[in-house]
């Protein structure tokens, strides 16, 4: 055991984490018991930051050994998408789901198995060393598990993943899964001193580390056509491979994804859509386990920021999404229904948006704390239930997670989303500040439901230029979101007039504000209407047309139900949008 803990010192050096560890003075002693150096260890405060940095440093240095050790990548390792999204997501996926695994059959305290994740994720180092080694600095070709079938699956499952194939799941990491098997188990048995619960907690660590080796395979089983009599004398594992591929070359990923133009070669054109779905896969495993995290770690916070989703805006700009996908089918006369690797990525792009406003609040919120606490005083930075480091930080995750989403749906997608960002950015944060202008507060925030709408047209357009988006929706677009965008302005009032924010209730009092904002609403409609021109919603604009200017003018206004009976509306729209193609 002490020749095991020299060793684990010895890869503690190596990392860039090794500098948190000797900050805080701390010193592996292979003279203590595994026991205390174990307590130890989860006793040490982490940065969070450095902790997050210290898990990217450790797999982007398994990326660049897994370049020597496994060498069938075909070139593809050198390609920022596999470097900086696969490896990232695929890692932490593993690392998450261990950790969260650890945490409930040990009965730990979050912080210390969370610690214990980042200072041993050092272990996934160890394969490709191990390749190295015992082949001779040749390399071991590492892949996922291909399966024609559950059945198929089983022996491999029952087997400890079966033969030994290359590519495959090599000696490296098959050493390496012992290894963390052995310390859950070994984890869980000093905390719980029950046998069976530690049996227990092996078989699912096991699991779900077969299922995250497998599961395009499982993907491929659950989704594709496997044809079994056209791969009938193949190798296992073809027939799965075989519908992999004809889902990838039916899909939008073989189209639109890459900027530079797909490859020619068939092996690297599979392998990088491959990765495209693969990477979409993984990228929500990552967002529901951080999600789950971020709830252990801070239960309060979590709450506290759940509770300024805005849920309503995020429909809004969901519905926008939705109609501009639907101008992509009619403008470009799109004959194409969606595969399981289209709506997969539908709904990245769906959770991208919300994700993107989510950020755009969180920005805006931090240098709004002061009008906040006038006109909005249940608002968390407000009243203090996240302060503004924390707030910080959520923003630091959701641009991150938003980059990696991003790049797994297409270029065009990416830079409007991104633009949707830079705008409310420069909308919110001084020293420009725009929203402080009068008139151009409701033109910004009406531009960036017409880049949302845009990027739902660039999800499926085939043609990835923007001079092939409509002028006249372009036109007619930002014309009715810009005149329904001040509506947010009303319940600021108090706030905006405070800190002399020129929003049109400011300007012109609230009694008449209210006023022009409903007969601009009712403008808006009508140009909706104008647009589509369908008679279905044109009677319908004229039918909420009033009753959205009435909800505005109350005299003791709300916001939910004029957003509820613009979802109506909305959905209206979009059903006779569907209807009509």
């Amino acid at each position: 055991m002490a020749d095991f803990i020299h060793i684990l010192r010895e890869l503690f050096k190596a990392c860039f984490f090794s500098r948190l560890l000797l900050r805080f003075g701390y010193k592996l002693n292979s003279r203590m018991s595994l026991k205390d150096q174990v307590a130890k260890l989860i006793e040490k405060e982490i940065n969070l930051p450095f902790a997050v940095l210290s898990i990217l440093a450790v797999i982007l240095i398994r990326a660049c050994l897994e370049l020597f050790s496994s060498p069938w990548y075909l070139g593809d390792i050198f390609s920022a998408f596999f470097i900086f999204l696969n490896f990232p997501l695929y890692f932490c996926s593993v690392i998450f789901s261990l950790v969260l695994i650890t945490y409930y059959f040990t009965g730990l305290e979050f912080k210390k198995v969370f610690n214990l994740g980042v200072l041993f994720s050092s272990v996934i180092l160890l394969p490709p060393i191990i390749d190295l080694i015992v082949s001779g600095g040749r390399g071991l070709g590492m892949a996922y598990l291909f399966f024609d079938s559950f059945s198929e699956m089983l022996p491999s499952l029952l087997s400890f993943f079966g033969k030994f194939i290359e590519p495959g799941i090599t000696l490296g990491i098959r050493i390496e899964v012992v290894l963390v098997l052995a310390g859950i188990a070994y984890l869980t048995y000093l905390k719980s001193k029950s046998f069976k619960k530690t049996i227990f907690a092996l078989v699912v660590s096991y699991l779900v580390l077969f299922f995250l080796f497998s599961f395009p395979s499982i993907f491929a089983i659950l989704f594709g056509n496997i044809d079994y009599y056209r791969v009938a004398n193949q190798p296992a594992g073809s027939a799965a491979y075989q519908s992999l591929s004809d889902l990838l070359s039916n899909s939008l990923a073989n189209g639109v994804h890459n900027l530079q133009g797909l490859p020619t070669d068939k092996t690297l054109l599979f392998n990088q859509q491959l990765y495209i779905l693969i990477n979409r896969l993984l990228w929500l495993i990552v967002l529901a386990q951080s999600v789950w995290l971020f709830y252990l770690g801070a239960p309060k916070v979590f709450k506290a920021w759940l509770k300024n989703l805005r849920w309503e805006r995020v429909f809004y700009y969901w519905a926008i999404s939705i109609l501009g996908l639907f101008i992509s089918f009619q403008w470009m006369s799109i004959d194409y229904s969606f595969n399981p690797v289209d709506i997969l990525g539908l709904i990245v792009f769906f959770i991208l948006v919300a994700l993107s406003f989510w950020l755009a609040v969180g920005i805006n919120d931090l240098y709004d704390i002061e009008t906040d606490s006038i006109s909005s005083p249940n608002r968390p930075l407000a009243i203090g239930t996240i302060t503004v480091g924390q707030q910080n930080l959520i923003n630091l995750f959701l641009g991150l997670f938003i980059l990696m989403g991003l790049a797994t749906i297409n270029y065009a997608v990416l830079v409007l989303l991104l633009v949707f960002q830079a705008v409310y950015f420069i909308y919110s944060v001084p020293p420009l500040r725009l929203k402080r202008i009068f008139g151009l507060s409701s033109l910004l925030v009406g531009f960036n439901a017409l880049l949302v709408m845009m990027a739902g047209f660039y999800f499926i357009a085939p043609i990835q230029k923007i001079s092939f988006f409509p002028k006249h929706v372009l036109a007619m677009a930002l014309f009715s979101f810009t005149l329904v965008a001040g509506i947010k302005d009303i319940k600021d009032y108090e706030g905006d007039k405070t800190n002399e924010i020129m929003t049109i209730p400011v300007v012109f009092g609230l009694k008449w504000g209210k006023r022009i904002l409903g007969a601009l609403a009712v403008l808006a409609l009508l140009a909706v209407a104008w647009l589509t021109s369908l008679k279905s919603i044109a009677i319908t604009s004229l039918i909420f047309s009033p009753i959205l200017f009435v909800l505005i003018n109350r005299e003791d206004y709300e916001e939910r139900p004029i957003f509820s009976a613009f979802f109506i509306y909305a959905a209206i729209c979009v059903i006779s949008l569907i209807l009509k193609s």
